[in-house]
């Protein structure tokens, strides 16, 4: 059976590894369905249900963190987030590739960081022959389906490729609601799914959390502090922050507790998505990952929003994976730092592909999902190569790149003598620079030659840059999202 949605919204995207005629992706599905049933080959393989496992990917834009409840937040902020981490492998210093949604998304869907699949600043756009994990599962006879809300997903920037359907209904604007209309989406392709034999892959991104930061009646908000009744722009706020004593600790504090109305606000979505899984019989053979893109700032380094810095409140994020097949490992936590580039690969080698035939720029997880005692953790890495799309940003432009060892994080600018140095075990804050003390010498030395020969081989693996042309409206959208001032080309 196949839900009423509007064929408009979801223009089927082929897979260059079978590509297939159709106009919409709703005569697709159909299409698949019917084939599928019939035990004829689509793709390159048919697979039943019985002998791979369907994959839930959940996304949350703009969720750092520490502000969740199983990454040791006190405030009741995911009940629904807590308790699927409470059955999961958690990790619990997962680490985001960029600080906004752009590049990070793409990583997340690519395996590879921003500068191997070159999105990395507006304009940008997925290069075709970058192989996205949609892709690989659709040549391998998995139904693709994407329900996103953020309007830089757009499928014409590259991240509709192997999805069957690809669903931005619901992607408007920043001062929209949208979790209510993508869990509903998201819970009529589950249905879908269900009458099929064939396994499926559903991404879902939710985006409330990021800004506007809305008051959704949680008990955490007050109507109104000092200057600020909820009204503001993110530019507004930004002006204040630089004018005078900046914004005061009230203002601050309301700005947050409305963050966190919106996060309690879309964990009653994924809660509510999760029990449909259940519901439909589903859950029992499939995998579920829980992520976030990126995190966000509120003046702890001078800055409000994301985007600008590398710093845990941009880029630390939750990471839980959830293998109902596997009983090898138990509920666990992983202090070990990893990144979420390796959610693609993790994926290929749960669904039981060979993760060697593809070249990722991180490792799968998945021993550890299966209970391995025995993991390589290494280094991990972050970048921000930010530049805005129109002249006169030069405040949104940045240029960072980072390296996670255990707990110390290096930071600094490529092409400059510019380093930062933290020990997030005593100072998760990142307030005492250790590049100002007696360790920047050996701390320099040991970490540059990690991030230039890192870099070295992002180079080298990159693909051919792609660009498309920005509309008035893209460009107001990134106004909007706070990622351009208002100044002209």
């Amino acid at each position: 059976m196949l839900h009423a949605i509007d064929p408009m919204r979801v223009p089927f995207h082929p897979s260059p590894f079978g590509k297939c005629c159709g106009k919409y992706a709703l005569t697709w599905l159909a299409i698949a369905t019917t084939l599928a049933s019939c035990g004829e080959r689509v793709g390159d393989t048919t697979r039943a249900r019985s002998d791979a496992p369907n994959i839930l990917l959940i996304t949350v834009d703009t969720l750092r963190a520490d502000h969740v409840g199983a990454w040791g937040y006190e405030r009741n902020t995911s009940p629904s987030m807590d308790a699927f981490a409470a059955k999961s492998i958690v990790f619990e210093r997962a680490y985001a590739p960029a600080p906004w949604t752009m590049p990070s998304v793409a990583s997340l869907h690519t395996g590879l960081y921003p500068s191997a699949h070159t999105i990395q600043r507006p304009r940008a756009a997925l290069p075709e022959e970058v192989v996205t994990i949609a892709e690989i599962l659709q040549s391998e006879g998995w139904s693709t389906a994407s329900v996103t809300s953020n309007s830089l997903l757009a499928e014409r920037f590259g991240y509709g490729q192997g999805f069957d359907f690809y669903d931005t209904g619901d992607a408007i604007d920043h001062a929209y609601i949208s979790t209510p209309g993508v869990t509903k989406t998201a819970k009529d392709f589950l249905a879908d799914f269900s009458t099929s034999d064939k396994p499926f892959f559903l991404s879902v991104l939710y985006f409330d959390p990021h800004y506007d930061w809305l008051s959704h009646d949680k008990g955490f908000a007050a109507e109104s502090a000092g200057r600020l009744d909820g009204g503001e722009t993110i530019h507004e706020l930004r002006d204040m922050a630089k004018e005078g004593a900046g914004l005061a600790t009230a203002e601050l504090a309301l700005l947050r507790d409305r963050y966190d109305e919106e996060i309690r606000f879309t964990d009653d979505g994924i809660g509510d998505l999760l029990a449909e899984l259940e519901k439909l019989g589903l859950a029992k053979n499939t995998v579920v990952l829980f992520t976030a893109d990126h995190g966000e700032e509120f003046m702890e380094h001078g800055w409000l929003g994301h985007t600008r810095f590398l710093y845990d409140g941009m880029i630390h994020v939750p990471l839980a994976i959830f293998d109902p097949r596997t009983s090898a490992a138990p509920p666990q936590r992983i202090s070990q730092p990893v990144s979420t580039v390796s959610v693609t690969p993790t994926i290929v080698e749960l669904a039981g592909l060979d993760e060697g035939k593809y070249e990722f720029g991180e490792r799968s997880l998945a021993p550890l999902v299966r209970g391995s005692k025995d993991f390589p953790f290494g280094l991990v890495f972050s970048e921000v190569n930010f530049k805005a799309a129109q002249k006169g940003n030069e405040e949104k432009e940045a240029h960072f790149k980072a390296v996670i060892d255990g707990t110390t994080k290096f930071i600094r600018v490529p092409g400059k003598p510019i380093f930062e140095a933290y020990d997030t075990s005593v100072d998760p804050q990142e307030q005492d620079n250790l590049m100002s003390g007696p360790e920047a010498g050996a701390l320099r030395l040991k970490y540059n030659p990690h991030i230039a020969n890192w870099t070295k081989t992002q180079v080298e693996r990159a693909y051919e840059p792609r660009t498309v042309i920005y509309t008035d409206q893209d460009l107001e959208r990134m106004r909007d999202l706070g990622y351009l001032d208002s100044a002209a080309d």
